[in-house]
């Protein structure tokens, strides 16, 4: 008896995808999505959640500092001494805050600047509102200032590092050879306030003295040499023994 052959299907032409079908399916793959983001969140890790709060806060523009677990605590208390949401990120934009509104409190708005990023929380002051032109002890008027920056070091659990910067022009006097002696002098001078008023260990604080080797600007203005006179304040977080 001979076999019969299939015969094969023919192919139906003109036949489109309906439209709901094609949404239907984006939706599955939304879901999978979705249930796989879940799992990898069921145990947190630090890193990935802190990578994720910064990539929110990059996307939406808000503060990663004012977010709270807990409404009725304060971001600090809810935040940083959480466990499971005690990461640098939420450190960082909190002491940044306070730092800023000390800043607007003494409006120093105009020579102090606060930025922060990977390396922790800079705080660039111009030298203008510290040291009297060719001088490294701080002025009278910016020592309230400095003192309340010790205080929040103090609190912080960050290490410190003082920078001081100058501009290009040489100075010479029977007290500062040149300007690399000039910004050492002024940043021990700053850091040693710091840790006067902060309570915190020496071995937390450095101060370094670059002179005019690592300018911001060209020093061929005035505005650019005022820029480029200026001390940092480096709030870093503790290397991992």
């Amino acid at each position: 008896m001979a076999r019969r052959e299939p015969k094969p299907l023919s192919a139906k032409k003109n036949i489109e995808t309906p439209g709901w079908l094609l949404t239907f399916g984006d939706l599955n793959s939304l879901l999978l999505t979705f249930f796989v983001l879940l799992l990898s969140l069921s145990t947190i890790d630090k890193e990935r959640a802190q990578e994720a709060m910064m990539s929110l806060e990059k996307a939406f523009g808000i503060p990663i500092g004012t977010w709270s677990m807990n409404p009725v605590k304060s971001p600090i208390d809810a935040i940083t001494k959480t466990s499971a949401f005690d990461f640098p990120a939420f450190r960082k934009h909190e002491y940044q805050r306070r730092i800023e509104e000390e800043v607007q409190k003494n409006q120093l708005g105009e020579f102090v600047d606060v930025e922060s990023g990977p390396g922790g929380i800079l705080i660039r002051l111009n030298t203008e509102i510290l040291f009297e032109p060719g001088g490294f002890n701080p002025s009278d008027s910016s020592l309230p200032f400095l003192k309340k920056m010790g205080s929040i070091i103090k609190d912080s659990p960050y290490d410190v590092f003082v920078e001081a910067h100058t501009d290009d022009r040489p100075i010479s006097t029977p007290l500062v050879k040149d300007n690399w002696d000039l910004s050492a002098r002024r940043a021990s001078r700053v850091a040693g306030i710091l840790e006067k008023f902060s309570g915190v260990e020496p071995g937390r604080i450095g101060a370094v003295g670059y002179g005019e080797s690592r300018p911001l600007a060209r020093n061929d203005t005035p505005e650019n040499r005022s820029r480029n006179r200026r001390v940092e304040i480096l709030l870093r977080e503790p290397k991992a023994p």
